[in-house]
């Protein structure tokens, strides 16, 4: 990922979960993202919604500093496309993702991939039924659970096992 774009940029970071909040709001205040709060488009991470509406909601305004769209999301399928002339302004787009689902990392943390796959569960069946992990949404699970060091070894660990073409969570980490 172009860092450079980053550290010299307003940043518009769309995660699509409470749990890819959760993990993006623990790197933010540990400081480990490259890039801070202050660098963020209202100083707020965005929950995942149509181009439209992100065009509407806060790209409407003059920036100083070009805008980088980082997405964290668990689909490549997933189509964002903002509407002109929008779609023209702001170019520089990221796609950070959490495949199969954000439950993986939880799974890898234990180091029972191999034992997962085994069972053909879904990553958040698998979790509910190992580590009573709720839905995403309904726990802080990462912050009640979770270092941010441990977090960050199961980021770096999900990320060497990713397709080397794709951008991971990992991949927003201060150098």
């Amino acid at each position: 990922m172009g860092n450079h774009y980053i550290t010299e940029s307003n940043i518009l970071c769309i995660y699509e979960g409470n749990a890819e909040k959760e993990i993006l709001e623990m790197l933010l205040d540990a400081d480990k993202l490259s890039f801070t709060r202050d660098d963020l488009i209202n100083t707020e991470l965005v929950r995942r919604a149509s181009g439209k509406h992100i065009a509407e909601r806060y790209l409407n305004y003059e920036f100083k500093r070009p805008v980088v769209i980082i997405r964290v999301i668990d689909s490549r399928k997933e189509k964002f496309i903002l509407p002109k002339p929008y779609s023209e302004m702001y170019t520089i787009q990221y796609d950070s993702y959490t495949r199969p689902k954000i439950e993986i990392l939880l799974i890898m943390m234990h180091d029972e991939l191999d034992t997962f796959h085994k069972t053909g569960m879904k990553a958040s069946a698998y979790c509910k039924a190992k580590y009573n992990y709720k839905k995403t949404r309904d726990t802080h699970y990462f912050t009640e659970n979770v270092s941010v060091d441990d977090l960050i070894a199961v980021l770096k660990k999900y990320d060497d096992s990713k397709p080397k073409s794709e951008y991971s969570i990992c991949s927003l980490l201060r150098k």
